[in-house]
């Protein structure tokens, strides 16, 4: 018991020291509207948590946590493809995820837009605990580049005057409590949703609106997010040159090319991107990876395309300058996913943190030296370290240990990362 209260103490206190780090991601989900909200199972992917037990072999310790789905895992999602023609769509899906997160979001849309009759808005979901909308700046689209223009919105973080949280477990009838720290901060994140067969021109010109948002605002700093198509059919190799959001060095992508965040098993496209500007805010935004929701919820391909043909991409925005060179761009892994032929694909095996990944997957971990990886039994505070192999090599004969339905959790800069016990499983 002595242990699994350390295990307990460890996961508090590292979740008091990341208070001021923000969890955010893009997500095109197809087609949002009341329609989406009408099928159970859907809901229930996006929105609803369930209990998972973990059993800590040990002690005689075992206890329940809840697991985040997909929405409220996350401090703020920009979400692109909402089709709410009357306005009622959003209303609902709050109501939903406050009941079933037990947290307060809110949400800001942008206008209607679109040049055909199918109109669409951006949606952004958030805690207002965490951030608060400064203010919202729609591209003047005057030349008509854009299917749907760019929208700009700048939030405040980290200074809101909160009451400090207590972090209650009551397992061990003891409460770690994070104050809050002076000095918020400032960022502005501007989404796009291209049309598919414009992306090029499309992307190219959302150079020229971010310039103009600096002009009209001030602001130089931007995370730029959202369904760029920049890949396949859409975006070729010799299209590069001719994108200035690709060629101006001082847009930093951090979504690589050879990644797919497509949710179709017939592609392999990196259509969902991550762009950073500017020199203060480059080093705050890292982590970013793709979430195969998909796998991490054993959906067939039906029941995926029934919440998104895309994935969500995610990364986490610090306070302070955290991140730096590869562990900022995206780490992730399709399994069971034939990848095209004739691309360039990363080496890299590394399931993104939340993904529940068998023993039977036959994984390996191919990068070494291993800067941090960890054999981890984690609950919803993401924090608890029990064992830390130190090659790829540990890693790899590690999950081939594994029974066909036994998880476990590996998490490291790179490394595997799999996510959950949800049986018996030694852990030496």
């Amino acid at each position: 018991m002595k242990s699994f209260r350390a295990v307990l103490t460890m996961l508090a206190l590292g979740a008091a020291c990341t208070a001021f780090d923000l969890k955010l991601a893009t997500f095109n989900i197809r087609q949002l509207g009341d329609a989406k909200l009408d099928k159970p199972a859907v809901v229930e992917i996006l929105l609803q948590p369930h209990r998972l037990r973990l059993h800590f072999i040990a002690s005689s310790a075992s206890v329940s946590f809840s697991r985040p789905q997909i929405l409220d895992d996350y401090d703020l999602v920009s979400i692109q493809e909402l089709t709410d023609a009357d306005g009622s769509c959003v209303p609902r899906l709050l109501d939903l995820l406050n009941e079933a997160s037990g947290k307060e979001y809110t949400n800001h849309t942008s206008p209607r837009l679109g040049n055909s009759d199918t109109k669409e808005q951006y949606l952004i979901l958030y805690r207002p605990s965490v951030v608060q909308v400064k203010n919202s700046l729609l591209y003047d689209d005057v030349g008509d580049d854009f299917e749907r223009e760019p929208y700009y919105v700048t939030f405040e973080a980290g200074n809101l005057g909160l009451t400090p949280s207590i972090l209650a477990l009551s397992l061990i009838t003891m409460s770690i409590t994070s104050h809050h720290v002076a000095g918020g901060y400032e960022f502005t994140i501007g989404s796009i949703h291209t049309r598919p067969t414009a992306a090029v021109p499309e992307l190219d010109h959302f150079a020229l609106a971010t310039d103009w948002v600096t002009d009209a605002s001030g602001v130089q700093e931007f995370i730029l997010l959202g369904d760029f198509n920049a890949d396949c059919d859409y975006v070729k190799e010799s299209d590069w040159a001719n994108i200035s959001l690709w060629t101006r060095p001082e847009f930093q992508w951090l979504v690589r090319h050879d990644e797919d965040t497509t949710a179709n098993g017939n592609t392999f496209c990196a259509y969902d991107r991550v762009v950073v500007k500017g020199s203060a805010l480059s080093g705050r935004v890292g982590g970013v990876r793709v979430r195969p929701f998909d796998q991490e919820f054993e959906l067939g391909q039906e029941e995926a395309l029934d919440v998104s043909d895309h994935y969500p991409v995610e990364f986490t925005l610090s306070r302070n300058g955290t991140w730096a060179g590869e562990e900022r761009r995206v780490s992730s892994v399709t399994l069971g996913k034939a990848r095209q032929p004739g691309r360039s694909h990363s080496s890299r095996v590394v399931v993104r943190e939340g993904q529940p990944v068998r023993g039977g997957d036959h994984l390996e971990a191919r990068e070494e030296p291993l800067d941090v990886v960890d054999v981890v039994l984690e609950d919803s505070l993401r924090q608890s370290r029990v064992c830390r192999p130190e090659t790829s090599g540990e890693v790899s004969s590690r999950l081939r240990r594994l029974g066909d339905d036994d998880r476990i959790v590996l998490r490291g800069v790179p490394a595997v990362i799999v996510h959950l016990v949800e049986k018996r499983v030694d852990i030496p």
